[in-house]
């Protein structure tokens, strides 16, 4: 059975040399600007969850109105229990105020959902 541990929206996510520890900076879940559309320079989504099997497709989509668009995927095989995917994503385009749903998936199923919403000020 897949426990999800977390499924996290940072500005950088760091391995630490021993590969053992995350280091997170910036989580956050709301984007001010005073234009649209903006750019949000670094964005790092992170899901760490445990499963029996070892074999698994990742895609990680961005919801925004109607649109559901796929902005990283992989395909990977670990021995270990606990697994971690790090997606790294440079120059985000936040193209207005509202919500940005972001759905990782598992083997094509949503396993976690992460709200940022978007605001002028």
């Amino acid at each position: 059975m897949m426990t999800i541990h977390a499924f996290l929206i940072a500005d950088e996510v760091a391995v630490t040399s021993k590969g053992s520890k995350l280091v997170i900076e910036g989580v956050f879940d709301t984007v001010f600007s005073e234009v649209f559309p903006a750019r949000h320079k670094s964005l790092t989504t992170i899901l760490i969850f445990n499963d029996k099997d070892n074999k698994f497709k990742y895609e990680l989509f961005l919801k925004h109105k109607n649109k559901r668009t796929k902005i990283a995927g992989t395909e990977f095989t670990k021995k270990e229990k606990t697994h971690r995917v790090i997606s790294r994503l440079k120059d985000w385009v936040v193209e207005g105020e509202g919500e940005y749903i972001f759905e990782a998936e598992l083997n094509d199923k949503i396993v976690a959902s992460y709200t940022v919403i978007a605001k002028k000020i």
